[in-house]
């Protein structure tokens, strides 16, 4: 189905959620989802974290090859790469630098990125880490990262 008629057709599951946005963020907000999405009543559930930050256990933070001090060290470093980020802030863009990263500082992907995504999104299964950040845009991006940063300095 074409994005722009999902867009619609799932506009009242959104609005019965109390998730609203502008019809252009809905629509980014659906794609990332379009592949995943079996019932259209499915999709507000599986969105909320664009609308509101998520409260989640500083525990699923850490890939299953981690642990909480390695994870840290990766949430700081993403976020320090993200605040000095003078790229265009876009999924594409996102990702290439992010990879380049990654690479030059010799990370696994795993443990960085993971820790990425749950932060950014609070769940174990989402859309990926610069699919997320694109939506959420830099200020929100950086936000969930802190707090993502103080839950493991709490732990």
């Amino acid at each position: 189905m074409r994005l722009k008629k999902l867009t619609e057709l799932c506009l009242p599951y959104f609005k019965e959620a109390g998730l609203a946005g502008e019809k252009s963020l809905l629509e980014a907000i659906t794609a990332l989802e379009q592949e995943r999405l079996t019932k259209l009543s499915d999709l507000p559930g599986a969105v909320a974290f664009f609308f509101k930050v998520p409260d989640f256990s500083a525990k699923i933070l850490v890939w299953r090859k981690s642990d909480a001090s390695t994870t840290l060290l990766r949430l700081e470093k993403i976020l320090t790469f993200y605040d000095t980020w003078k790229g265009k802030w876009t999924k594409d863009a996102l990702e290439q630098g992010t990879m380049e990263m990654i690479k030059k500082e010799n990370l696994d992907n795993g443990t960085t990125l993971w820790p990425m995504r749950v932060a950014l999104s609070g769940l174990e299964k989402s859309p990926g880490p610069f699919e997320i950040a694109g939506v959420l845009g830099q200020k929100e991006t950086l936000s969930r990262l802190n707090s993502a940063v103080r839950k493991l300095k709490s732990q």
